[in-house]
Parts: structure tokens; C-alpha cells; sequence
């Protein structure tokens, strides 16, 4: 349990928790010292914020996750432009060793 900030109320604290998002349970007020803990209602406002939170954290994970996309899609295009430059040079490479391999085993069987 997270308790929130303390409010003095005829000289006893009272603090708020926050786990009502993991449990599922709304928010009580616990009475320290003695006292009973008695449920209170949800905060609108606080239903907003949280809802307005989301909404934000939804928008900037989408525009990350764009970004990502279009870095992976920039990346894998430098790399296909790398292998395109660099393949005929390695078949040129491939061959003639081919090529070597056969006139040299031509050779031999004579």
C-alpha cells in the first residue's frame, strides 16, 4: 500500500492510498493514530488526470514507436544499398576462384 500525503484532521493524520490501480479496491482514508478507515468516494478530477495521462502516454508511444519504424525501414535501406555496391565485386571475386578451380583441375587431369 503507497500512502499519500498526510492531512491533519482534529489531531490525527490522515493519509490517501494509491494502490487502487493494481488492486482494483477505491482509495480509502486510513486515520493514524486509532481511528476507523472509512471508504471515500473516487475523485473526479483525479478520474480526468489519470484519463488525460493516458491519452498522452498512448500519443508519445505511438510517435516512438513511429520513429522506430522508420529508423529499422532507414537502417535495413543502408544496408540494402551496402549489399547491392558490394555484391558484383564479390561475385567477380567467386568467379574467377571458379574459374581458376577449373583451369587448374583441367590442368591436372591432362
Amino acid at each position: 500500500m503507497v500512502l499519500g500525503p498526510s492531512v491533519t484532521t482534529g489531531g490525527a493524520n490522515v493519509y490517501w492510498t494509491y494502490d487502487s490501480y493494481t488492486t482494483g479496491v477505491p482509495p480509502y482514508e486510513v486515520t493514524v493514530p486509532g481511528g476507523s478507515a472509512h471508504q471515500m468516494a473516487p475523485s473526479r478530477l483525479g478520474a480526468i488526470v489519470d484519463g488525460v495521462g493516458v491519452i498522452l502516454n498512448a500519443i508519445v508511444s505511438f510517435f516512438k514507436g513511429l520513429i522506430s519504424v522508420f529508423s529499422l525501414i532507414g537502417a535495413s535501406m543502408q544496408f540494402l544499398s551496402v549489399v547491392w555496391t558490394v555484391i558484383p565485386s564479390v561475385l567477380l571475386v567467386f568467379g574467377a576462384a571458379g574459374i581458376g578451380v577449373v583451369v587448374v583441375l583441367h590442368m591436372v587431369g591432362r
